[in-house]
């Protein structure tokens, strides 16, 4: 019983999976066959959608080109005013700040003119007031070299006592020295005066000698 029971539910349980295959075959035709169609249609709208709103765009862009010409000439316009309007504040502007410099450059000449006075005033202060230190320092000077000369004339007048006194005394040695040398030359000299006389007589004599013998030899 169980076994047919079991046997039975299977057979339904194929049969209904085979009416269900077929009902979702059935359903998935109709879907692609409505698919198809819908696109089919979307399709057609859209090309005439894309037409209708390439005729707008056209259209749209016609009237935005007329606008921004109008645009255009209505910024023109107002920029030519805003020129003259800049013309005329500059040259406004331009005309005080020329006023204003000149009165500036008035008062800077007031104020250097008096600060070249007070300028001369310091300079020939500060002038007096060297001319009295370089005074007072030449006459320092002054005393100073005063006083350097005298010391220097002193040292002079001493280095010289003493170069007279050293040079007297190298005087009185080279004469003595001098005088020694004078003696023993004076004594060589006519030691080779007594020589050289010798000497001269023994010339002579051979040349006497040498004089007969020629005579001799022309006999």
């Amino acid at each position: 019983m169980d076994s047919e029971l079991k046997a039975h539910l299977e057979a339904m349980e194929f049969r209904l999976q085979e009416h269900l295959d077929q009902t979702l075959g059935t359903q998935a035709s109709r879907i692609d066959e409505k698919l198809t169609s819908l696109e089919s249609r979307i399709d057609g709208r859209l090309v005439g959608l894309e037409s209708r709103i390439d005729e707008k765009l056209v259209g749209l862009e016609s009237r935005i080109d007329g606008k921004l010409a109008d645009l255009e000439s209505r910024i023109d316009e107002k920029l030519v005013g805003l020129e003259s309007r800049i013309d005329g504040k500059l040259a406004d502007l331009e005309s005080r700040i020329d006023e204003k410099l000149v009165g500036l450059e008035s008062r800077i000449d007031g104020k250097l003119a008096h600060l070249a006075s007070q300028i001369d005033e310091k300079l020939t202060s500060l002038e007096s007031r060297i001319d009295g230190k370089l005074a007072g320092l030449e006459s320092r000077i002054d005393e100073k070299l005063v006083g350097l000369e005298s010391r220097i004339d002193g040292k002079l007048a001493d280095l010289e006592f003493r170069l007279r006194e050293h040079t007297e005394t190298v005087e009185t040695r080279l004469l003595a020295e001098f005088w020694k040398w004078a003696r023993s030359s004076d004594i060589k000299t006519r030691q080779h005066a007594g020589s050289i006389a010798a000497m001269d007589e023994r010339l002579l004599a051979v040349e006497e000698r040498l004089s007969e013998l020629e005579r001799r030899r022309h006999q």
